[in-house]
């Protein structure tokens, strides 16, 4: 079985994911991905040969890289292209077209889909897809709510390994100090691209509620792109517990130095995978009921779900989960343990060759 998979950045779980495919001899395996894409090592280190293809899609409609797509497709005759965003949905789909070959898409967000946008007649609601992969339940159901048929969608969870979160290159303490935290200071962090979406205004609304006396601090962490969180961490009555970062590439560092993690998205939330590399260090996760959320995490069991857009909810839960210690590391040992047991990578791979199997016996 002959595969391309095309990605302008394959992410640890999908590198991992074809890699194992390929190494298994289940699939004849090609990337077709940008030059210096971060996981391409991976690849380059694999125990068969695998081919690699640099090259990449300047915008969602690039005809040079259509044109070098196309001549690659009709040169390999391949089986199956896996594609795993949107521009290479779209650049691909319109490179294929009369060719006969089976098109898998990932899907990992909800949202950003119009039956009235052209782009996405030429992406994800296009019927030249053959399967949508989506990483949760939650993104199924809204690829079917615009139209998708139910036999074209399936949900597969991103998989992983443990082994890839639980190591840090600095202590727990390392981290506290050069960030200036109290050693007994309880901390809470949240890793995002501070958009809207995120709900990081909700949650520095429900830190405000919180009581002064509490030894309590707020990590940021990520690209701050919402205009109002700077206004209402200046306005806090906690300002000086609240500390943000910036993007960091030792993010999981950071969140292991914590003690809850917090997840306040308002919307279109897919998988989380800050939410799962918490949970991975064994850190008690607050998830919001958005998206795929509340299927990785299992209120009371794992971590705490609450609702959305609710201020009062994330202080309650933070309040709850700083008064409790015994409830914090019961829900902080259970939840790598729902990593392990419900999205392994192992369950990621034999899923998508299930799928690869069956469009092929379709033909």
């Amino acid at each position: 079985m002959k595969v391309l998979a095309v990605a302008a950045n394959f992410d640890r779980c999908e590198a991992s994911m074809l890699l194992a495919l390929a190494e298994q001899r289940l699939i004849d395996l090609t990337i077709f991905t940008e030059p210096g894409a971060r996981y391409n090592e991976i690849f380059e280190n694999a125990s068969v040969p695998i081919k690699k293809v640099e090259d990449r899609f300047r915008s969602r409609l690039d005809l040079g890289a259509m044109r070098r797509l196309r001549a690659l497709l009709k040169q390999e005759s391949f089986d199956i292209m896996h594609l795993f965003s949107a521009r290479a949905v779209s650049n691909a789909l319109l490179a294929s077209v009369g060719l006969s070959i089976k098109r898998v898409a990932y899907r990992g967000t909800m949202g950003h889909l119009s039956w009235f946008d052209p782009s996405s007649w030429l992406s994800f609601l296009n019927p030249g897809l053959h399967k949508i992969i989506c990483v949760s339940h939650a993104v199924e159901n809204y690829m079917q709510q615009m139209g998708v048929p139910s036999s074209r969608t399936i949900t597969i969870h991103k998989g992983h390994r443990l082994e890839w979160y639980t190591k840090t290159s600095r202590s727990r303490d390392a981290v506290r100090q050069e960030l200036s935290i109290a050693s007994d200071a309880i901390v809470v962090s949240c890793v995002a691209n501070i958009r809207p979406v995120k709900g990081v205004d909700v949650l520095l609304k429900g830190f405000a509620k919180l009581p002064l006396d509490k030894q309590l601090v707020l990590l940021l962490i990520g690209d701050i792109r919402d205009n109002r969180v700077e206004a209402l961490i200046a306005s806090s009555p906690h300002h000086d517990k609240i500390i943000t970062t910036g993007f960091r590439t030792d993010a999981t560092d950071l969140i292991a130095a914590s003690d809850i993690f917090i997840m306040p998205s308002i919307a279109r939330e897919g998988l989380a995978k800050a939410a799962i590399e918490a949970m991975s260090k064994g850190v008690a996760t607050i998830v919001t009921n958005v998206g795929g959320l509340p299927e990785l995490v299992l209120d009371g069991v794992c971590g705490l779900v609450i609702p959305p857009s609710n201020p009062d909810a994330i202080a309650d839960a933070i309040l709850r989960l700083s008064n409790d210690t015994n409830l914090r590391n019961t829900l902080a040992a259970s939840a790598p343990q729902r990593i392990q047991e419900h999205f392994h990578i192992d369950t990621t791979i034999h899923k998508t060759f299930d799928v690869y199997q069956s469009l092929l016996s379709e033909s």
